[in-house]
């Protein structure tokens, strides 16, 4: 459309959704390389930030929004320079989206809410019996998007560790398949990827 700029596209949040589905397919139909995927990825980034800001914000949708943005420095891995700038492009963009969501401060409040939810297992799409050994994926690519979620806040920091702590803390080192244990774990996710987003270092410790 040829409109002005205060023409923002109007996103419904179950649309952003399906979109996301529709992508995760096509990746995980083998059939798209890496540039594709990445062109994609910043496609639906820029859309994003030129879209009518949501008021009643959706935490689940924002953060399969944000699973699909993983930190820079797992980025880095491919050494196409190109392929980089079109990841920080995206990450830009997905940055002033996330800031403008609600009345402004949603990020910065829902970050924290969502790191804590996180570590006492509230926000996981499945019971604390189905991780009691290995790695569940789901599991970490929430953890991923909570971090990202923080980091892209403000600072992440502040934001990660009070959560990182909580589930740290209290946790005999016997109780390895406990809830307490599970808590453990996903407090370790965070500090995994919220040092792979820069955010955090042993300096918090």
């Amino acid at each position: 459309a040829h409109g002005t700029n205060n023409a923002l596209l109007d996103m419904e949040q179950e649309n952003v959704q399906a979109t996301i589905r529709s992508i995760r397919s096509i990746f995980s139909s083998g059939g798209a390389p890496k540039s594709m995927q990445d062109r994609l990825k910043l496609d639906l980034a820029l859309v994003l930030k030129n879209a009518m800001p949501w008021k009643k914000v959706d935490v689940s949708v924002v953060l399969q929004v944000l699973a699909l943005y993983p930190p820079q420095e797992e980025q880095m891995l491919d050494d196409d320079a190109m392929e980089e700038t079109v990841c920080s492009k995206a990450r830009d963009a997905i940055k002033t989206w996330l800031l403008g969501l609600g009345d402004g401060a949603w990020a910065k409040n829902a970050a924290s809410a969502c790191a804590s939810a996180f570590v006492l297992g509230q926000l996981l799409p499945f019971g604390e019996m189905d991780i009691l050994s290995g790695v569940n994926t789901a599991e970490r690519e929430t953890g991923m998007a909570i971090s990202a979620l923080c980091s892209l806040s403000g600072n992440g920091s502040e934001l990660l560790w009070p959560a990182v702590f909580k589930g740290l803390q209290s946790v005999p080192t016997t109780a390895l398949s406990t809830p307490g244990f599970c808590k453990a774990n996903r407090s370790m996710i965070l500090l995994e990827f919220g040092c792979k987003e820069g955010t955090l270092s042993g300096m918090g410790n």
